[in-house]
């Protein structure tokens, strides 16, 4: 189960685009007040994304349950 967790398009996204702001912080081309918003921003949006997920998988299987 961790495997589809780690292969997922969120997560994916995710590091390539911490990848990318690490690579630009290092590289001088933005500073690092922006890479903190950039990771703190990334971060708030895969979590955001999970629970809303969760919230909606919950939903579903509700109403699945009901008859």
């Amino acid at each position: 189960m961790t495997t589809n967790r780690y292969a997922s398009r969120k997560f994916i996204l995710a590091m390539l685009s911490l990848a990318s702001a690490t690579w630009l912080v290092s590289s001088g081309t933005i500073t690092p007040g922006v890479y903190q918003y950039v990771v703190l921003g990334t971060v708030g949006v895969y979590i955001t994304g999970n629970v809303s997920q969760k919230w909606v998988e919950k939903q579903a299987a509700k109403a699945e349950a009901t008859p």
